[in-house]
């Protein structure tokens, strides 16, 4: 696995960790220290892709219903995150 597809997968469980009662706190932790910029370098995401995904994960915190991230892609049309680079959700 490149690090690339690795540092993707680590910023997607950590969005999915957002709907897990026990792993909401940790993954909050993630998007808002050191971890996610770290990340998202590795995965060759540009500053415009990371805003877009903290904006994201934003809004999902403040929202209070929490359907699972697999749902709100397909439902959204989210089939990939960034520039045709993130894994596409079937």
């Amino acid at each position: 696995m490149s690090k690339e597809k690795l540092a993707e997968a680590i910023i997607l469980q950590a969005m999915d960790d957002l709907y897990e009662y026990g792993e909401r706190e940790q993954s909050v932790n993630f998007f808002t220290g050191e971890g996610f910029a770290e990340s998202a370098v590795m995965a060759g995401m540009g500053h415009e892709s990371m805003m877009g995904v903290l904006e994201f994960v934003s809004f999902m915190v403040s929202v209070s219903i929490k359907p699972s991230f697999r749902e709100i892609c397909v439902r959204g049309g989210y089939g990939q995150l960034h520039r045709g680079r993130g894994p596409r959700v079937q």
